[in-house]
């Protein structure tokens, strides 16, 4: 029964989620992306800064629109809001982690609650059960109320259309879970590794030039045609994508995925697996293989170009990430996760020159960055960058279009 209904979830997601329909997303996407790079220009002084506020904002309004059609205001009478979904998320996936966690490896331990952080648990379920109650009131009010962004979200339609998809109230309310707390586990981590890459001394200027100019040859220094090119369905911007790629290979957020369960016997090396067996897949050491990445440690976005052609080399069971996971268990949002990324870089650069910080410079070392080594995500040590409003001719124009004027 619990495959069967993975099964159905998994089928529903991946068609909500699949490279056409989130093209339907683009507008919101754009929406999003200018509230939040409205409040980093007010904050572009030069001065250190930290952006992962912002970019864990911008992940979170973008899936709240998406599957609820309820537009947060994360800076105003949401941030209490807001800021409980993201910090219960971040503990929820630390609770997952194999090391802090015993009992769900070591099922003896349930029987100890004093060894286990079974109170500390439930305290983040009930957290969680009032804010997604909360947000599905507010949604089943605006279909009550007949509005279009409710009517066309994500779980909006799949509530509406109950009777046909054959989804129980448990099965929507799990992939409510998944939508919020999938993208928060990464994307903004993503993001603000790539910032931070973008801050080292001398090479992230480089990473920074080669990828703005990509984006302006392609747009034959238009820099309007520049920002509206990232909404298109392929990344014709190929450093950028390459940026990217590398960004997912080399931080690898989630260094040992998810843990995995067998659900029948299998023979692996000779090794037989019996049934309900737990397996963790080690994603890090994937995509740190000395077999299938030269100077797998260095963080290099041109290993993922093809130069005789100038696009990204085809994946290939010899060349790929797997940030994602891969076959049938792959992450159902990493088009959209993939989406969100390339559009904010894009537009990122055409807005703004990210310099080195005078303090609080991120190590590129995961690892050594990392502050939490019992969490099953890397969590890293907070970091500073310098934010400069870019200006290059035309520039009013963007500011314009950020602005709303």
């Amino acid at each position: 029964m619990a495959c069967l209904t993975f099964k159905k979830k998994k089928k529903v997601l991946s068609e909500r989620l699949n490279k056409r329909s989130i093209e339907h997303h683009i507008p919101l996407f754009s929406n999003e992306l200018n509230v939040a790079f409205r409040k980093m220009m007010e904050e572009a002084t030069g001065e250190d800064m930290s952006v992962l506020h912002h970019l864990q904002y911008f992940v979170l309004r973008c899936v709240i629109s998406m599957a609820y059609g309820i537009h947060l205001d994360c800076f105003g009478s949401d941030m209490t809001f807001a800021r409980e979904i993201i910090t219960n998320e971040a503990d929820i996936i630390r609770l997952r982690s194999p090391v802090s966690n015993l009992q769900d490896s070591v099922p003896l331990l349930r029987l100890l609650p004093i060894l286990t952080n079974s109170s500390f648990a439930r305290n983040c379920g009930v957290k969680r059960e009032k804010y997604m109650s909360v947000l599905y009131d507010r949604l089943t009010k605006g279909i009550m109320q007949d509005e279009d962004d409710c009517l066309n979200s994500i779980v909006g339609k799949l509530v509406i259309e109950k009777c046909h998809n054959l989804l129980t109230d448990q099965e929507i309310h799990s992939i409510c879970l998944t939508l919020i707390s999938a993208g928060l586990d990464n994307t903004p981590l993503n993001l603000n590794y790539l910032l931070g890459v973008f801050s080292q001394p001398q090479v992230g200027l480089q990473y920074q030039m080669n990828a703005l100019e990509e984006i302006l040859k392609n747009s034959n220094g238009n820099l309007v045609l520049a920002w509206e090119q990232s909404n298109q369905p392929e990344m014709v911007n190929v450093y950028v994508y390459a940026l990217i790629l590398e960004t997912l290979r080399h931080f690898t957020v989630l260094p040992l995925s998810l843990p995995r369960m067998t659900t029948k016997s299998i023979i692996c090396n000779n090794i037989e697996l019996p049934a309900n067996t737990q397996l963790f897949m080690n994603a890090y050491a994937a995509n740190h293989d000395i077999d299938r990445f030269d100077q797998p440690f260095k963080f290099c976005p041109e290993r993922w170009l093809d130069r005789n052609t100038n696009t990204i080399k085809q994946a290939s069971r010899t060349y790929q990430h797997f940030s994602f996971g891969a076959g049938s268990r792959m992450c159902a949002g990493h088009n959209l996760a993939l989406r969100e990324i390339y559009m904010f870089i894009v537009r990122l650069l055409l807005l703004f020159e990210i310099n080195t910080p005078s303090t609080l410079l991120m190590n590129m070392d995961p690892f050594k960055n990392n502050r939490n080594p019992r969490a099953t995500s890397f969590e890293p040590q907070p970091h500073y960058i310098q934010l400069k409003l870019r200006k290059l001719p035309g520039y009013e124009r963007l500011h314009d279009i950020v602005t709303g004027i």
